[in-house]
């Protein structure tokens, strides 16, 4: 009976410790499987809760110049591409910013040579090539935690002119035709053109797109003196129509679309 008694025990509390030894292991499986859960949860508050997103910028735009100084002003295609750095809205705030650095191909058309006797003098584009940087601030319109963020963007475009170029007739004839790969001037603009910014993003999980309504809100025309070249890089006369040097004001206004990465 002892034999048999002794053999129960040792049994018993073999099978115990085996018991005993594979809840430990099944707690402590679970207890590492929630350590990594609330890890990775924590993770994606914290991620959320303090998110930087840059990347890229594409897209393309309808331009043109505010009538003013220029006349009959046309809208005409462009294209832009760039990088974008932004801090999201918060869990808790609606509010976040956005900056990039953005180059961009501008400027308008102008109906200007509509009679034959001014078809060949008459300007009819003007051709931008700009170096802008947004400073925009957003105010998110989805609700707080979802991966599709939709946001309201508004703010200021400073937009420094690398490049412009001017043209005349229907053909787009660009004034100092033979001289201009080595010797095309600027035009008399000032050198920045400041820009209102008010527009939409939709941000999903890995693209998204923006649309922008952009327009000047300080004059290109320095000093109201602008005036477009009388003489060609010969010192024949131009004779551009219409005529300018009227000291009325001088911006630009786009609609643009672009894809973001």
């Amino acid at each position: 009976m002892n034999l048999k008694n002794n053999w129960l025990t040792r049994n018993f509390a073999s099978a115990s410790k085996n018991l005993r030894g594979r809840y430990l292991g099944v707690l402590l499986l679970a207890a590492v499987m929630g350590f990594s859960d609330v890890k990775a949860q924590g993770n994606d508050d914290e991620e959320w809760r303090n998110p930087t997103n840059y990347g890229l910028k594409m897209g393309m735009a309808l331009n043109s110049f505010i009538p003013g100084e220029l006349v009959n002003p046309t809208p005409s295609m462009g294209f832009m591409a760039g990088l974008y750095f932004e801090k999201p809205d918060k869990r808790k705030s609606k509010w976040g910013w956005q900056t990039g650095l953005d180059l961009r191909l501008r400027g308008g058309k102008f109906n200007n040579a509509t009679a034959d006797s001014v078809a060949n003098s008459a300007y009819t584009r003007i051709s931008l090539v700009t170096l802008d940087m947004p400073l925009l601030g957003q105010y998110r319109l989805s609700k707080p935690g979802d991966e599709k963020r939709k946001n309201i963007v508004f703010g200021v475009q400073p937009s420094l002119i690398l490049s412009s170029r001017l043209y005349r007739g229907r053909n787009y004839e660009p004034i100092y035709r033979d001289e201009y790969l080595h010797t095309w001037p600027n035009l008399g603009f000032r050198k920045v053109d400041l820009l209102g910014v008010v527009g939409y993003q939709f941000r999903g999980y890995s693209a998204g797109y923006q649309v922008n309504l952009k327009a000047s809100i300080m004059d290109m025309n320095p000093g109201g003196n602008f005036k477009f070249p009388e003489t060609d890089s010969k010192g024949d006369p131009l004779g551009l129509f219409p005529a300018t040097g009227t000291g009325k004001f001088i911006g630009t206004w786009a609609l643009e679309f672009c894809l973001v990465f």
